[in-house]
């Protein structure tokens, strides 16, 4: 027996089965279907259109909820950077920004930009965010 290859298994191990190839199972051993036989089952059949449905759902939920957070994301409007003249008011600790043109109030995002300032006369550089009535300070300048 020593020097004989008949009866090993992978990597030269004794197996009491014949090691088989899985594409040389089909015509082999008529016993075994493979996938790549022609006589499956319905049953077979079945499981594998589940299975195939199960792959395509699992994979698909990732992929059309990372687009909708981007279409949220794109929703919101974008901030624009403004010159914007106008006076500090600082109520009950919470800072808001009263512009020269057209008296609308602020709320700063930022309120320590402009802490120091509070009662002054000042031009501000800063996103502005309309639909929050909010705006960003980038920079201050007193007048």
């Amino acid at each position: 027996m020593l020097g004989s290859t008949s009866g090993l298994g992978p990597a030269g191990i004794r197996s009491r089965a014949p090691f088989y190839c899985f594409f040389l199972h089909d015509g082999i051993n008529p016993e075994f279907n493979s996938p790549l036989s022609k006589n499956t089952e319905p049953q077979d059949e079945q499981l594998s259109v589940v299975m195939l449905a199960m792959s395509v759902v699992t994979l698909g939920v990732p992929v059309l909820s990372h687009g909708k957070m981007q279409a949220v994301a794109h929703d919101e409007q974008k901030p624009e950077l403004r010159d914007i003249k106008g006076s500090v008011k600082s109520t009950d600790g919470k800072i808001t920004f009263i512009a020269d043109e057209g008296g609308k109030t602020w709320d700063v995002v930022n309120p320590d930009a402009l802490k120091d300032h509070v009662r002054h006369h000042v031009q501000l550089s800063a996103d502005v965010y309309t639909d929050k009535s909010q705006i960003h300070v980038m920079t201050v300048t007193m007048l």
